[in-house]
């Protein structure tokens, strides 16, 4: 059976190089998945770019939401685009080496959901900022969202 393929989106601002090369190495030591990377500039020239990773310069900054649509963009022109597509900040690191083929399994497991996400921790890895709780009103980032 092959394994799982996943996009990854990855947009940087070059503003932590050094977080960025940790972050990095922690994606490509993803196991259970093969993993395809674009780094999106964001208004640059990407610095930190992983051997074998696709790259888009935009001229200027154009938001997180753009910048994810012009990597995806990209990953789709660069041909045969992967079952997955994962957007990642360039400072986020994974804890463990299988948390791309857990999300992979987690969305097989419940294909009417519209996407899946782990939960983001600080760098202590037990608590979560507030500001990396992505629902509105939401009062316990641990609870998940059942659709409506």
């Amino acid at each position: 059976m092959p394994r799982p393929r996943v996009d990854v989106v990855v947009l940087t601002m070059n503003d932590r190089p050094a977080e960025e090369a940790a972050a990095q190495a922690t994606l490509l030591a993803q196991t259970g998945v093969d993993v395809r990377v674009v780094v999106v500039g964001n208004g640059c020239k990407p610095q930190v770019v992983p051997a074998g990773a696709l790259t888009v310069c935009l001229p200027e900054t154009i938001g997180i939401p753009g910048g994810h649509n012009a990597g995806a963009a990209a990953l789709r022109d660069a041909g045969d685009p992967a079952d997955w597509l994962y957007f990642v900040d360039n400072d986020a690191t994974f804890p463990r080496p299988d948390v791309l083929a857990r999300l992979v399994a987690e969305a097989e497991r419940h294909p009417e959901a519209a996407w899946v996400q782990p939960r983001l921790t600080g760098p202590d890895d037990s608590t979560t900022p507030r500001r990396w709780v992505p629902r509105l009103r939401a009062s316990n980032p641990g609870r998940g969202r059942s659709p409506q």
